[in-house]
This record gives structure tokens, C-alpha cells and sequence, in this order.
């Protein structure tokens, strides 16, 4: 009903602002910064908490490396 069309919406906004958070740190500090791997992380539990294991998977492999 209304209450879960309401929480949808604000994963899709916590996505976003996650995302920007993201590109704005990986520009400021660089990719290998661990400032970089923890916004990384906080995308990755969110796409996990949105029931998006697939789209975590591969910014968990990004996080642990090679």
C-alpha cells in the first residue's frame, strides 16, 4: 500500500545520495583511498538491504581486490 510505495522511495533516494557520495569521494581522495571503500560498502549493504544481491556483488569484489 502506501507505507511500501513510501519506503521504496527512499531507498531509490538513499541510492542516489549513496552514488553521488561515492563519485564525489572517489574525485576527491582517489579509488584506493579507504574513505573510497567505505562508501563503496555502505552502496553494497544498501543494494543488499533493497534485496539487490546481484548489484553488491560485484562492489564487494571491487572492495576486497584481487
Amino acid at each position: 500500500g502506501e507505507a511500501a510505495r513510501d519506503v521504496v522511495f527512499d531507498w531509490q533516494i538513499a541510492k542516489k545520495l549513496l552514488q553521488k557520495h561515492l563519485a564525489s569521494t572517489e574525485e576527491r581522495q582517489g579509488a584506493e583511498h579507504p574513505d573510497t571503500a567505505t562508501s563503496l560498502s555502505n552502496l553494497a549493504v544498501l543494494y543488499c538491504k533493497m534485496g539487490g544481491y546481484a548489484e553488491a556483488i560485484p562492489i564487494l569484489d571491487q572492495i576486497q581486490g584481487p
